[in-house]
């Protein structure tokens, strides 16, 4: 669904959590892997309980918007603070919302 918003909020805080089964046997940081290079030098929109996917090191991980700030939509600029900290989202919880928000198509995914 495309939607128009008439405010660009340049959001300042967003907490996101991998889904359990994109991360089995990965050891490296999610971080600095995964997060950091996606949103690094970048203003991508982020809306509450978007699924999103990032490749990187030969390994697909699904993320899940879990907390940002008080509107329900905004763009994350570089100088967002990212915080993935907190026990793994189990793929049953989130499987709708990825199949409905995730764009193979766009944004390197």
């Amino acid at each position: 669904m495309i939607r128009v918003v008439q405010d660009n909020y340049y959001g300042r805080r967003l907490h996101v959590l991998p889904i359990d089964d994109t991360i089995a046997g990965i050891t490296e940081n999610l971080f600095k892997i995964y997060l950091k290079p996606y949103f690094c030098e970048t203003y991508r929109p982020v809306k509450m309980d978007d699924a999103f996917i990032v490749s990187s090191a030969m390994h697909t991980v699904a993320f899940k918007a879990i907390q940002i700030d008080s509107t329900p939509y905004y763009i994350a600029v570089p100088d967002t603070i990212i915080n993935c900290q907190g026990d793994p989202i189990k793929r049953e919880q989130t499987e709708n919302t990825i199949n409905q928000n995730v764009d193979h198509t766009t944004g390197g995914v």
